[in-house]
């Protein structure tokens, strides 16, 4: 069960967010399976969540043929997310009355609304900020950015780059990057 207060930030990963967390440059090789640890039981404490259609695309046969850590991480700690794996239609609804011109027209299966919509359970039910993280910052031809549909919510929801994230989490030991 997930503590009504916190006064710990919660933050909602986007596929753009986990799938970076393989990047040498922004977490180096030898100190990836660590990160993702720390990550597996941010997870677990209900600190860090991400919505079910992440998983599903981060590990799409026909997008990504052989997942890789990341992946596979989100696929094993996916039933460890304790709250709004799957978003309420009801927050569901309201992101896309508020910013259905986050879907990439271009993108089968576009988990921005999901993430969003994640976002919104998580406000209702704990009192606590929230943070969208995701690389998604410029929108393109017929949308907007992951980053701009945040701000259309009263009160905004809070973003980070994965950066930002990988800094904020505490789970980069000292002397990592970024």
């Amino acid at each position: 069960m997930i503590s009504p207060v916190t006064a710990d930030p919660l933050f909602v990963l986007d596929t753009s967010a986990i799938a970076t967390f393989k990047q040498r440059e922004r977490i180096p090789l030898e100190r990836q399976w660590a990160f993702l640890r720390c990550l597996e039981e941010a997870v677990i404490e209900g600190r860090v969540f991400f919505p079910h259609l992440v998983v599903v695309e981060l590990t799409d046969r026909e997008r990504v043929p052989h997942p890789d850590a990341p992946g596979v991480w989100a696929i094993g700690v996916g039933g460890a997310v304790r709250y709004g794996y799957r978003p309420s239609p009801e927050s569901l609804f309201e992101v896309m009355q508020r910013a259905s011109d986050v879907i990439d027209p271009e993108d089968r299966e576009d988990a921005d609304p999901h993430v969003l919509a994640q976002a919104l359970d998580l406000r209702e039910v704990i009192s606590a900020d929230v943070f969208v993280v995701s690389q998604d910052t410029l929108g393109g031809e017929g949308h907007i950015s992951l980053r701009e549909a945040c701000g259309r919510f009263v009160p905004s929801i809070g973003h980070m780059t994965p950066d930002e994230f990988i800094a904020a989490s505490g789970c980069l030991p000292l002397g990592g990057r970024p």
